[in-house]
C-alpha cells in the first residue's frame, strides 16, 4: 500500500464534508451509466463510498464488486452498505486475476490520477474486462487541475510536488470541465487537500524549506481551477462518440 493509500485511509472521517468537487463528479458520472436492469459491475477505488452510492441509487438489484487498495475503506464501504447483499468486496491486487468479458459497467471516480505510470495503460486493461454490450465510465483529474498553485509556488522556486505528467488526452475522453474555487488562503486550500486525503506528494519530491514554503503561502489568495476529465469506453475498444 502506498503512502497516497495510508493518506486517504486516515481521512475517513473528514472525507465526505471536503470532498465537494468529487461529490460532484461522482454524480456526474453517473449521468452516463447504461440504462439496464441491475448489471454486472466493477468499482475502482470506492475510497468512502461516494460511487458506491450513486451506483445503488441507479440499480437497487445490482451486482456489485467493490475494491481499494486500502484495507480500513474496503471495510468502511462494507460497513456503510451492509444491507446491500449483492456487494462483494475484493482486494485491489486481485483485479489481474478476474477473466476477461466479466462486466456490464465498470465506474471509478477520482483514482486515475494516482496511478503511477501511464494511465491510460490501467484504463485499457480494465476495458479488457467488459462484457461484449459492456462499458467503461470513469472520472479523473486532468494535467491543467490547480495550475495557479502550481505556477505559484514556481514562481517562488518552488515545487508543488503534484504529479506533473498526466495525459493531455485520456483514453475515452468525452468531456471535462474547469471548476473555479476560492479556499480564502493557502492554508484553507492546504487543509482541503489534506481532509480529502489528497495532500500527499509525488514520488521522488523533495520537501522545500518551511520558510521559503511559508513566504509562499503567505503570498497565495487560495483561489484555484479543478480540472476534472470524464471519460467512456465501450467492449469494442472504440471510444464512446
Amino acid at each position: 500500500m502506498t503512502e497516497a493509500h495510508e493518506a486517504f485511509g486516515r481521512a475517513i472521517a473528514t472525507y465526505d464534508d471536503a470532498a465537494e468537487i468529487q461529490k460532484h463528479s461522482a454524480h456526474q458520472l453517473s449521468l452516463a451509466f447504461p440504462n439496464r436492469e441491475n448489471p454486472v459491475s466493477l468499482e475502482l477505488g470506492s475510497g468512502t463510498g461516494l460511487m458506491t452510492n450513486e451506483f445503488f441509487r441507479a440499480y437497487d438489484n445490482g451486482q456489485l464488486l467493490v475494491t481499494d487498495a486500502n484495507p480500513s475503506l474496503v471495510a468502511h464501504c462494507s460497513q456503510k452498505f451492509k444491507r446491500a447483499a449483492s456487494m462483494t468486496l475484493l482486494a485491489e491486487e486481485a483485479l489481474d486475476r478476474l477473466p476477461s468479458c466479466s462486466f456490464d459497467l465498470i465506474f471509478s471516480n477520482m483514482v486515475f490520477q494516482w496511478v503511477s505510470g501511464d494511465p491510460n495503460i490501467a484504463i485499457a486493461r480494465l476495458q479488457s474486462l467488459l462484457a461484449p454490450d459492456g462499458v467503461l465510465v470513469y472520472a479523473t483529474i486532468g494535467h491543467r487541475n490547480f495550475h495557479r498553485w502550481r505556477a505559484h509556488l514556481k514562481q517562488h522556486g518552488l515545487e508543488s510536488g503534484m504529479r506533473e505528467d498526466l495525459p493531455e488526452v485520456w483514453l475515452g475522453q468525452y468531456h471535462e470541465e474547469i471548476i473555479p474555487r476560492d479556499y480564502g488562503s493557502a492554508r484553507g486550500f492546504l487543509d482541503m487537500l489534506k481532509r480529502t486525503g489528497a495532500h500527499t506528494s509525488r514520488e521522488g519530491y523533495l520537501k522545500h524549506h518551511m520558510r521559503a514554503f511559508k513566504h509562499a503561502c503567505d503570498q497565495y489568495d487560495g483561489s484555484d481551477e479543478w480540472h476534472v476529465v470524464y471519460g467512456m469506453l465501450h467492449a469494442s475498444h472504440a471510444p464512446a462518440p
